[in-house]
């Protein structure tokens, strides 16, 4: 006979908290190998079908200047979500500054890392700390759930019309020449 474990009262609670700590920061987003090394690996893609327009959203920069995701409209803008306690977003880190790297010079898109702990000095500190050079953004505004879901790392691409084309979840390898190539193809239309 097959038993169901169900956490009742504080143990069940504590189970909660534990599963929601594990997850809050994307879920799985890292596998072991059998070196000892890990490696990103993708969890569910959320693919907008229809492209609807994003909705818009404001951030602030390091300098304290504001933009909206509306005021972007004829550039692709990348925009990841993340936060420096979160080892799926610090994992991806890397291969997001390499995906900008093939677009430096380009003003046709738009990198935005928002830091969703509001902690733009402390997310600063983070990257110059890992030689980072990548635009940093606290929310200005409230995110929208089509937006942010709750989990983190999130990354969110709009087209240049300012249509959301896809929303990835979980931590990825962004520096994949298919990923490379899926932008590129989004920034030459």
């Amino acid at each position: 006979m097959n038993k169901i474990f169900k956490p009742t009262g504080l143990l069940g609670v504590f189970t909660a908290c534990v599963f929601l700590s594990l997850t809050s920061c994307g879920g799985p987003a890292q596998d072991n190998k059998e070196d000892g090394t890990t490696e990103l690996i993708e969890t569910e893609n959320i693919v907008i079908d229809d492209s609807p327009k994003a909705t818009n959203v404001s951030f602030t920069n390091l300098q304290g200047d504001k933009v909206d995701v509306e005021s972007l409209r004829g550039k692709v803008v990348f925009i990841n979500f993340w936060a420096t306690w979160c080892p799926p977003c610090i994992r991806e880190m890397p291969s997001i500054q390499t995906l900008k790297e093939n677009f430096d010079g380009n003003s046709d898109i738009e990198f935005l890392l928002i830091d969703v702990d509001n902690d733009i000095d402390n997310a600063n500190a983070f990257m110059k700390e890992h030689d980072f050079d990548l635009p940093l953004y606290v929310p200005a505004s409230e995110i929208p759930s089509d937006f942010l879901a709750g989990v983190i790392p999130t990354t969110v691409i709009i087209d240049k019309e300012g249509k959301m084309v896809t929303r990835l979840e979980g931590g990825r390898d962004y520096a994949d020449q298919e990923m490379i190539d899926s932008i590129t193809e989004l920034v030459n239309q």
